[in-house]
């Protein structure tokens, strides 16, 4: 594709975090039957599904999983995760896996005769200095030399993209299995129920008809827990009021103090996509309520989004960014804090048998020199892969940090015996692309399976 540039303010106006440039934000194309990118209107597909036929496209059991990529273990956010979900729908996949075709071709899947890509797009935000060629194309797009300039010295973002094609594709794709066991479902659970617990904004249990947050006094009003028909009504309901929450001037800071009829359908749609993101991860699924409250907006949404080319990119920007600050405020703090708790609760081996490294128990022997250095081999083009991914979108501050958390990890990891080498590799695979939250899920599930395996040793 052309390279893009983008000012900080045109990527403000697509719905691009600016405020947050140091992580990479997602966009798409739509794509049609053909393959062919359909430029300008990236928001077709969704438009005509609201306006012809009065439906919102994430009933589609096609948004019941988000699009993931099985190999790298990316999990698509964002408009990426939508548009992907809209392609699936379209064409008629019943599989959330997508790969790209350098993935399919090391794993020797067959691509179906026939079969087209989809274009994955992101914006990534740089600070190199533009060369004089880059200068003249961006001339030829229009940009003034005052605008040049001021990219010069604010950074921009570039527009990447990748084609990734989807596992029904392929005639050998491994089947995906659609049980959900019931320990998976327990630890969705309770996840739900931590987010809920840790809450911002309180909740009470006091409604007898219309659930709602109450943007003026910061609070969530729910029916009780029992008059829903399901757990999952429950948690649905429960994740589209936390988002609304999320838009206080305490947290995100969507409100203006007077909403208009467009702020209050745009809010609406943010609170129902957060809902969606949550949904698709947790497979909550809607409840029939949330999805009778949709066709009251229904028709607002197709007509915003035909006047205004950037509110759907906004309103999914906002969702996105909601769904992180439900993770990493309410769910990722407890759980890190458990982790703690439980690492210091943990009697070290090391007070049995002299070993100890940073706090975790490791290894019963001394290291060897050559052991050592196998450890040094194996670890340091881990952390290559991770520089060389976010070496250009990281400050040199929060890089070198990322990249002592990776050393941490992955000592631990190379000097405990029970860990295999595929346990090593599978949790290096997202730091070739720079996902450190990937890799950080990865890590503590390999960590938890090696301190229990230790465990088990020891008595």
């Amino acid at each position: 594709m052309e390279k893009k540039y983008l000012t900080i303010e045109e990527a403000k106006e697509l719905g691009i975090d600016v405020e947050n440039i140091n992580n990479t934000n997602e966009l798409e194309d739509i794509v049609d039957e053909d393959g062919k990118e359909v430029l300008p209107e990236r928001e077709g597909f969704i438009t005509k599904k609201l306006e012809n036929e009065n439906s919102v496209p994430w009933r589609d059991p096609c948004f019941n999983r988000a699009p993931i990529n099985p190999i790298s273990g990316t999990e698509y956010r964002g408009f990426n995760s939508m548009r992907l979900a809209c392609v699936a729908m379209k064409r008629h996949y019943n599989d959330p896996r997508w790969v790209t075709f350098k993935q399919a071709k090391e794993k020797k899947y067959h691509l179906k005769k026939g079969s087209k890509g989809t274009t994955v797009e992101y914006y990534q935000y740089c600070k190199e200095e533009l060369s004089d060629l880059e200068k003249e194309e961006l001339k030829k797009q229009g940009k003034t030399d005052k605008e040049i300039e001021k990219m010069q010295h604010t950074g921009h973002f570039i527009a990447r993209s990748y084609v990734v094609f989807n596992a029904s594709q392929f005639s050998n794709f491994p089947e995906l299995s659609n049980n959900i066991d019931n320990e998976s479902m327990v630890r969705k659970h309770k996840e739900l129920e931590t987010i809920i617990k840790n809450s911002e904004a309180p909740i009470f249990y006091d409604e007898t008809e219309l659930n709602h947050y109450n943007r003026k006094d910061d609070e969530i009003h729910l029916r009780r827990k029992d008059e829903f028909k399901s757990a999952n009504a429950f948690y649905s309901t429960a994740m589209h009021e936390i988002g609304h929450s999320t838009g206080h001037k305490s947290r995100l800071n969507r409100f203006s103090d007077e909403m208009s009829k467009l702020g209050y359908a745009k809010e609406e749609l943010v609170a129902e996509l957060n809902s969606v993101f949550l949904n698709q991860k947790y497979n909550i699924g809607f409840s029939q309520s949330q999805l009778e409250n949709n066709t009251t907006y229904i028709q607002e949404w197709a007509k915003y989004i035909k006047d205004d080319p950037n509110f759907l990119f906004k309103a999914i920007s906002d969702a996105d960014k909601a769904v992180k600050y439900i993770e990493d405020k309410m769910l990722n703090k407890e759980i890190d804090k458990e982790n703690e708790e439980k690492n210091e609760k943990m009697p070290a081996l090391s007070e049995k048998k002299g070993v100890m490294w940073e706090g975790e128990e490791v290894r019963t022997e001394k290291e060897s020199k050559e052991e050592k250095a196998a450890k040094k081999e194996l670890i340091e083009p881990i952390i290559e892969d991770y520089r060389k991914a976010k070496e250009k979108a990281l400050s040199p501050e929060k890089l070198e940090m990322d990249l002592n958390k990776i050393r941490y990890t992955m000592g631990f990891l190379a000097k405990n015996h029970v860990i295999t080498k595929g346990d090593m590799e599978k949790t290096a695979l997202p730091l070739k692309n720079g996902d450190m939250k990937a890799f950080k899920q990865l890590s503590n599930a390999v960590k938890k399976k090696a301190q229990e395996l230790s465990a088990g040793m020891e008595r």
